[in-house]
């Protein structure tokens, strides 16, 4: 198999169908012709050297284009401009009307200072340039998430039991166990896809530009479902995942069907793509996975910085932790939410996904409510044989239908 190529230009939405921002920018006043052709310049000169995508081009013009409103032209730029972009960021408002948050301030002033230190490398401005480096962004707050905001185990469960359709409940059985950014599963590939005895196997390259080898169990039966039912050939460079055009899915088309879903459940707390992902993580790392192998699974990398942001532990871990330590027995040091996990038939040992109630392999029911029903429909009709008799005998006074015959 050979490692996927990145396409998340086309999985977010084609740049080239947007309009330049730069233009109604200039028309409306918030920008000179000056600063637009100094921030094509910049944007242009760092796609070019950093390798960004054209998705982070527009992004990053769209910032700049921002960042004016808070200053002076950029060209002849004082200390005192970026002073007030800084101080912009940290006291204005965003499209919402909220304050932006610690994440987007980082973003921004990093972003100001690299263009503001061009302008002083191009001539354009005469700040010192020890000056810029001072302004020192927000400290990122590794904890992002607290443990409460995750999806717990039931909630992800809950979640997957409201997809009706074998593509949709594939799709986020992959999404939650393979921890994919949503980008990964959708411009997937059946030629990255490998089904084996043990489950299946998914080598993708894709943000970090780090080939990533991902081992997947839970899903293989959700994924050979809808690899059966998939409206054309499941090889190749075909995607994994394609609308009702056989196209590509697209971010806000899979958005909708994950908001279709969570409306049919009891779930109230905010839920977006990314944080199934996040609670992937997290669960694992309650699970016992070992850092490496998380690292490696979700980053490509056992060097992954990132980790440290997903690492929340709840209460109940530290009190765990504790007990341990000292060597004492609590309550509370026992009691684990149960992790989600494949289910293995006990008849024919063929590897089920969470929500299957009975084997697809043999039919052996697998949970213990789906036993619960099929041993008190098995004890009714033992007890009331006349009546299954009956039944027996009317189906088998229904005369069968024959076939049509083709047509030549």
């Amino acid at each position: 198999m050979t490692p996927q190529s990145p396409e998340s230009e086309r999985f977010h939405g084609n740049p080239s169908d947007r309009p330049d921002p730069i233009p109604i920018a200039v028309a409306s006043g918030l920008i000179t012709e000056k600063d637009a052709e100094l921030i094509k310049t910049y944007v242009y000169e760092h796609s070019t050297s950093a390798n960004i995508s054209k998705v982070a081009s527009l992004q990053l013009t769209r910032l700049l284009i921002t960042s004016r409103k808070w200053s002076g032209p950029y060209s002849g730029a004082t200390v005192m401009d970026l002073y007030k972009i800084v101080d912009g960021v940290k006291t204005g408002l965003s499209k919402n009307n909220k304050p932006f948050s610690e994440q987007t301030q980082r973003e921004y002033i990093t972003r100001m200072k690299a263009f503001f230190l061009w302008l002083v490398e191009n001539g354009e401005s005469q700040i010192p340039e020890k000056k810029i480096n001072a302004v020192k962004p927000p400290v990122p707050f590794m904890g992002i998430k607290n443990a409460s905001n995750l999806l717990s185990p039931d909630e992800i469960l809950e979640i997957l039991n409201a997809f009706h359709s074998s593509r949709d409940r594939a799709m986020f059985t992959m999404l939650y166990e393979g921890g994919f950014r949503v980008g990964e599963v959708g411009t997937l590939k059946w030629e990255n896809v490998q089904f084996d005895s043990a489950g299946v196997v998914v080598n993708i390259v894709y943000k970090t530009k780090k080939p990533r080898y991902v081992r997947l169990i839970m899903c293989k039966n959700a994924l050979a479902a809808w690899k059966a039912d998939y409206p054309g050939d499941p090889s190749g460079e075909a995607y994994v995942f394609v609308n009702n055009r056989n196209e590509m899915n697209q971010y806000h088309g899979v958005k909708k069907i994950l908001e279709r879903a969570l409306a049919k459940t009891t779930i109230t707390k905010k839920v977006n793509l990314h944080l199934i992902r996040h609670s992937r993580v997290t669960h694992l790392i309650q699970e016992g996975v070992s850092e490496s192998v998380i690292k490696m699974v979700m980053w490509g990398s056992v060097n992954a910085r990132s980790f440290a942001t997903y690492a929340h532990l709840t209460g109940t871990d530290v009190d765990r932790e504790m007990c341990k330590l000292y060597g004492i027995e609590t309550v509370t040091a026992d009691k684990k939410e149960r992790s989600l996990t494949p289910m293995i038939c006990p008849r024919c040992k063929e590897i089920c996904g969470p929500t299957c109630r009975f084997c697809s392999s043999c039919g052996q029911p697998l949970n213990i409510d789906t036993i619960n029903e099929y041993e008190d429909l098995q004890d009714w009709l033992m007890k009331n044989k006349v009546y299954l008799a009956a039944f027996l005998n009317k189906m088998d006074a229904i005369p069968e239908i024959d076939s049509p015959k083709p047509k030549h």
